[in-house]
């Protein structure tokens, strides 16, 4: 077998290489997606929101839809247990982040 410089065939301690704040997230995503991670937007910086905060816009996203699908205020109010002023606000923010969004396509 012989020796080659090939990077991708070097079996190497991630904790000597990845700096030690990242050390969790490699070990989260792996060596395959922390390198495609790195190809695609290394040298960027990278805020990764808490979990609450994504499963807050996933909720907002799952209300807004059933309120495209025909859902009325009061009904969406009673499936996600919150105020008919929220509701209306969610449903207004996500109408002008969609035409933000085509608005630059």
């Amino acid at each position: 077998m012989s020796n080659t410089n090939n990077n991708n065939d070097y079996d190497y301690d991630y904790k000597k290489i990845v700096p030690p704040r990242l050390h969790r997230f490699y070990e989260i995503v792996g060596r395959e997606k922390y390198e495609q991670v790195l190809e695609e937007l290394g040298g960027n910086p990278l805020y990764i929101n808490c979990k609450e905060s994504y499963d807050r816009a996933k909720r907002n996203r799952a209300i807004y839809d059933d309120y495209l699908k025909g859902m009325e205020y009061i009904e969406l109010t009673s499936k996600y247990k919150l105020s008919v002023t929220m509701i209306r606000n969610i449903t207004a923010q996500c109408r002008e982040q969609d035409k933000e969004q085509n608005a630059g396509l």
